[in-house]
């Protein structure tokens, strides 16, 4: 899930790997209209198989990206990951809408729970 200052109604979701990255002008993402996406909380989920990764917003599904199966550039996504939740300030997209106002700060990333589920037994069609 990415939230950008400037665009403050909009959710992206947005793969990063060696294929598809924004510096090789390749990127594979999509995004929902949450028009009180920084007033309230809402539940932000990634369903992740070995051949699909799926983007929620409360339950809405707004982005898949499939494993094409041409190899860890496009596919990294069978090996162990940390999960990380940052509040980023900047960054080339981050001021794309302009530099960044001060008057803004302080700020908060509030999460209310984080949970992680692994799938036992694989689902037909996955």
């Amino acid at each position: 899930m990415e939230h950008v200052g400037f665009d403050m109604g909009i959710i992206h979701g947005t793969v990063h790997n060696k294929a598809y990255y924004w510096k090789n002008f390749e990127q594979r993402k999509g995004s929902v209209e949450v028009a009180d996406a920084s007033d309230a909380f809402h539940t932000y989920a990634i369903e992740w198989t070995p051949s699909e990764l799926r983007f929620f917003v409360d339950d809405t599904h707004y982005f898949s990206y499939r494993n094409e199966g041409e190899g860890w550039q496009g596919w990294p996504y069978d090996h162990a990951y940390h999960l990380i939740l940052n509040l980023a300030v900047g960054g080339m997209w981050g001021r794309a809408g302009g530099p960044i106002d001060d008057r803004i700060f302080p700020q908060q990333l509030q999460v209310d729970y984080v949970r992680i589920y692994r799938l036992d037994e694989p689902v037909a069609g996955l």
